[in-house]
């Protein structure tokens, strides 16, 4: 492995520390990287049919599977060459924190906008993260891109980007922005603070890749964290909106709401294909339904999530949004 070559090393630390990201090539062999892709996606198609989810529908409401997932079990093979990796970067012993395996393709080729990691996890300090490819990802495959230099900023309050009313925007910097073209096997190294983003999945191929945060015994935040912007529907509250509004306005236009969220779901799915309240896309709404269903299933048995929001954002445009416009209509 490359960071076994003490010189090697020292360049790849200086380059981490002046720009806040540095790849290093061939950490994982490549054959080694795709056979665990596709174990790993073997993997996931085996949970969609544990909940009886056609895998197109279950690839299409979950993306990303964190570290009680059966799909990131499988990935442990290829995590110790990357600790080793870590640890010689930071002259110390490490331990990985939140490894999840991030699946982009046709089913979620959205990319991931500008943000900083650390806002995102404000007690939870933690010194480097890691992303291991297990696909080459190259034009159109949702390559990482950095604003190196950045991780030298105050940090920002973490970026909402399921927000419905979002806009993509990079921070004010004079840094230019450094796209990374990856063959399986190589990981990139950065600072929790470093702006970074990912390109969307134009090719419609699979781009599976490891994540995982990397803590040191004595870890600890140097700078203060800025607290998280309370919006009326986002990643900090958007089940909890979704259900409060999808079970008032059930009360108000059907009769009593069923208690439990999957009947509750299934109730509303049932509804619009009788009668939809005005401003609803009945076909949208109906497959947001589904994919919702399918999202908190997953989420419950196999750690899984909707890493941009996809499921939400719909839901919101389609369903919850135009019912919370009739209540506030109606109040006024």
């Amino acid at each position: 492995m490359v960071s076994e070559h003490g010189a090697v090393v020292r360049i790849e630390r200086t380059t981490l520390e002046r720009d806040g990201v540095v790849v290093v090539r061939g950490v994982v062999p490549r054959e080694l990287a795709l056979d665990v892709a596709a174990a790993s996606d073997r993997t996931i198609a085996r949970l969609a049919d544990d909940i009886d989810r056609p895998v197109e529908t279950y690839m299409r409401s979950v993306s990303v599977w964190r570290c009680r997932s059966a799909a990131v079990g499988g990935v442990q093979e290829v995590q110790a060459p990357v600790a080793e990796l870590v640890s010689a970067l930071l002259g110390q012993a490490v331990t990985s924190t939140k490894t999840s395996v991030i699946r982009k393709s046709r089913h979620s080729a959205t990319g991931t906008p500008w943000h900083q990691d650390a806002p995102y996890a404000r007690r939870t300090p933690y010194v480097v993260s890691t992303w291991l490819a297990l696909d080459d990802a190259g034009e159109g495959d949702a390559m990482l891109r950095f604003l190196p230099g950045t991780h030298r900023q105050a940090p920002a309050p973490l970026v909402d980007y399921w927000r419905p009313d979002f806009v993509d925007r990079a921070p004010d910097t004079s840094a230019r922005e450094v796209v990374f073209p990856v063959a399986a096997g190589d990981v990139l190294v950065f600072d929790p603070f470093v702006w970074h983003a990912s390109l969307p999945c134009k090719s419609g191929r699979r781009r599976l890749a490891v994540s995982a945060r990397w803590v040191t015994p004595d870890c600890a935040w140097t700078v203060p964290i800025p607290s998280p912007v309370d919006v009326e529907f986002g990643m900090r509250n958007a089940g909890s909106v979704t259900e409060d509004v999808l079970r008032a306005a059930y009360k108000r236009f059907v009769g009593p709401a069923p208690t439990e969220k999957t009947d509750l779901l299934a109730a509303w799915r049932a509804r619009l294909l009788v009668e939809a309240p005005a401003g609803v896309e009945v076909v949208r709404a109906i497959d947001a339904l589904v994919r919702l269903g399918t999202l908190d299933v997953a989420h419950h048995l196999h750690d899984a999530g909707d890493q941009e929001g996809h499921v939400y954002r719909d839901i919101w445009r389609s369903l919850v949004g135009p019912l919370r416009l009739l209540d506030v209509a109606r109040r006024a």
